[in-house]
């Protein structure tokens, strides 16, 4: 397991922005691309009001460990709750070379000279605000804060814990002038319950003041309304198996609803979504639902490994895909 320091992060997340950057967005009529302005990264603040123009992160936030506060001992560093030798499921190690003490937690790992190997936790604001910090310096506009919605209707401790994130991405983003957005990742929600999605929503609003708190000016929009993303509509496996009419549904409540709608919505969706194949479903009522969003983010991780490739993909999907959604404005 190699260890990816800081420089080297950004450098790969700036260079494969770089590669599918506005080929990835495709705007259903409402939202329309803009020319980004060209603004020296760690000055300008970056400009709330649009989505396009902007290199965006995904900011899962997912990683807990024993003495964060969160009391879930150790999540998604390692299995079955343990993280130990024999115990690891991440790719990479982290860098905390500039972390202070009380950001780092301790494993049983250790390095070559027998010291510790720490690791961070989103549950420190401290630590989230540093990642807001690096993204100022390194060009980054913000993010779109993964929401898992499974685990919010799993236990009051997690909904507690990614409620805390929640806040510390908030707070980071508006002390360091970058955006960010909620995105719902719906993955593993069962049949018949994406409507408890709104209810999350809810919470959020009333509970946390998300978007009614007047200090918060670093929520991300488009068109003068508020940006929400709901990931994982239209794929055809087994952890996403609710139907196109409950995603409707939830679409319609975050676009239509009195109190707390009124949002652009963007859908995380599936490469083969227009044509209902690869790893799309084949149901016709999926292009409704879809023509009820504002924006549509393809899926396309693995679908190509080079300048070459992007521009194959592009042609043979990526125009065709477009001239779909300008055919349904």
């Amino acid at each position: 397991m190699r260890h990816l320091t800081r420089r080297e992060f950004h450098q790969q997340m700036l260079a494969g922005a770089a590669a599918c950057l506005g080929a990835s967005l495709i705007g259903t009529g409402r939202a329309k691309a803009q020319t980004p302005a060209t603004q020296p990264a760690d000055q300008a603040p970056v400009d709330h009001s649009t989505m396009f123009g902007k290199v965006m992160a995904g900011y899962q936030g997912w990683y807990r460990a024993p003495g964060d506060g969160s009391g879930l001992g150790w999540i998604h560093y390692g299995r079955d709750g343990e993280f130990k030798p024999g115990k690891c499921t991440v790719d990479y190690w982290p860098d905390v070379s500039e972390l202070e003490a009380d950001e780092k937690y301790a494993t049983d790992f250790r390095h070559r000279d027998g010291s510790t190997a720490w690791v961070y936790s989103p549950q420190n604001r401290k630590t989230v605000r540093r990642h807001f910090t690096w993204m100022r310096q390194y060009g980054l506009d913000g993010v779109y804060l993964q929401r898992f919605a499974k685990s919010t209707l799993a236990s009051r401790r997690l909904r507690d814990s990614l409620d805390t994130v929640l806040v510390n991405c908030r707070a980071g983003a508006n002390d360091t002038a970058r955006v960010y957005a909620l995105m719902y990742d719906l993955s593993g929600m069962a049949p018949g319950t994406l409507q408890r999605v709104a209810d999350d929503w809810r919470h959020l609003v009333d509970d946390l003041r998300l978007l009614r708190d007047p200090k918060d000016r670093a929520y991300l929009h488009e068109g003068g309304r508020p940006v929400v993303a709901l990931w994982g509509i239209g794929f055809k496996d087994a952890q996403r198996a609710y139907t196109a009419e409950e995603c409707g549904r939830l679409i319609d409540f975050f676009k239509h609803d009195r109190e707390y709608g009124g949002m652009t919505v963007m859908l995380g969706i599936p490469s083969g979504w227009r044509t209902g194949t690869r790893d799309s479903v084949a149901d016709p009522k999926l292009h409704e639902v879809l023509r009820k969003a504002d924006v549509l983010s393809l899926w396309t991780v693995g679908r190509y490994s080079n300048e070459r490739a992007v521009a194959d993909h592009a042609e043979r999907y990526w125009g065709p895909d477009l001239t779909w959604c300008r055919a349904h404005e």
